[in-house]
């Protein structure tokens, strides 16, 4: 994995994003090139809004035809490639009508115009949020103000950024001594700061633990956990479906590792184990 171009993209750019999911990334068939989101096979296969995107094939999963076929169009509108060139490609999918607020027929015209995530809205400029809310309008009809969304988009990448304060020397516990692998870790753990909402963890570990104690966690999969603001069993007994779909998607690892590797119940027994030793 390599540091993109944009800050706020983070760690993975459009090639490093291939490199690092390798066979599992899906490229779209008949879309542009722009349009080619690099998303995790499990990401496109269970969304069939992704799905269409990605295949360029059948009709958008929306029941207004009208809608339909205003995002058939947008999808193939040479301003969609535009506003790509500016907000950059989407390795992973944000719940956009849960974060911003947005009613299903805005979401789905920003996913035919290639934007998933809080930090490509957060990327939109004036002159592209123009450009957005005038295609829509011209193919759909569906009024947006898409530089509200931005400003929103910008609070809450702000706030989670927040929640990432003193912060600094996080690498320290890992020992690690070759300076590529630092700033490979460095620039995954920058782009967690912006896309990973580690709050749904309980936040920062108050404390750190060695993770890779638990069975199917080696060295590297705890680097990468540590660099994603994941340290202890604590946490890691808080996991998720969903937050662990989100660790795929920016680490880059197989889908489902950690499930495999019954971390949560593992953590669930270390934290077991440490209560009865403090209580005797």
């Amino acid at each position: 994995m390599g540091p993109s171009a944009s800050a706020t993209d983070g760690a993975l750019g459009s090639a490093a994003a291939a490199a690092a999911v390798g066979s599992t990334v899906v490229a779209a068939a008949t879309a542009s090139v722009s349009l080619a989101p690099l998303l995790p096979e499990h990401l496109v296969k269970d969304d069939p809004f992704e799905h269409w995107m990605v295949n360029g094939k059948g009709d958008p999963p929306v029941e207004d035809e009208a809608l339909a076929q205003g995002l058939r169009e947008l999808r193939t509108d040479p301003a969609t490639d535009t506003v790509q060139a500016t907000v950059g490609p989407a390795t992973y999918v944000d719940d956009l009508m849960k974060e911003l607020n947005l009613p299903l027929e805005e979401d789905a015209c920003l996913k035919a115009m290639g934007v998933r995530t809080l930090a490509q809205v957060a990327r939109v400029d004036d002159q592209t949020a123009t450009l957005i809310d005038e295609t829509v309008a011209k193919h759909t009809g569906v009024e947006m103000e898409v530089q509200d969304h931005q400003a929103t988009a910008a609070s809450v990448i702000e706030t989670r950024e927040a929640m990432w304060e003193n912060d600094a020397n996080w690498m320290e516990d890992l020992e690690i001594k070759d300076e590529e692998t630092k700033a490979e870790l460095e620039s995954l753990h920058q782009r967690a700061r912006q896309e990973f909402d580690i709050s749904a963890l309980g936040g920062l570990a108050v404390k750190t633990d060695s993770l890779k104690s638990l069975k199917g966690i080696g060295v590297k999969l705890e680097m990468y956990l540590y660099a994603m603001g994941i340290r202890s069993y604590a946490q890691l007994a808080n996991l998720t479906p969903e937050i662990e779909a989100r660790f795929d998607a920016l680490v880059g690892v197989i889908p489902g590792r950690l499930t495999r590797a019954k971390v949560v119940e593992q953590s669930l027994q270390k934290l077991q184990e440490e209560s009865e030793v403090e209580g005797e």
